[in-house]
């Protein structure tokens, strides 16, 4: 974590908007930028490996992971965008459970 935290402080040094609220600064896994005074567009990346075996179930669990971040700053998620990863040798049947019950939060 300290060779992360050196080389995000490069960024740091290079990026600097008062729209931005919240970012990598507070350790926050969450980007807060403001739009107007009143609105504000929210960046949240979750990445993990499987925690269960059942590929569909992952996928609820990744999404349900990922927007929590969002509900957690007390806010209502009106977008998501997926972003996967998958070795060659994972069947095409556990890719398309996972990424479909990720849009699926039923």
């Amino acid at each position: 974590m300290e060779v992360l935290d050196r080389v995000l402080a490069q960024i740091n040094k290079s990026i600097s908007s008062d729209k931005i609220l919240v970012d990598q600064k507070t350790k926050d896994e969450i980007v807060v930028y403001k739009i107007t005074d009143d609105k504000a567009i929210i960046f949240t990346t979750d990445f993990f490996a499987p925690v269960v075996d059942d590929a569909f179930l992952f996928g609820q669990v990744a999404a349900a992971n990922a927007i929590s971040d969002v509900y957690a700053m007390g806010v209502k998620p009106t977008l998501a965008l997926n972003i996967c990863c998958f070795a060659d040798n994972i069947p095409e049947k556990s890719i398309e459970e996972i990424i479909c019950r990720s849009v699926k939060l039923e």
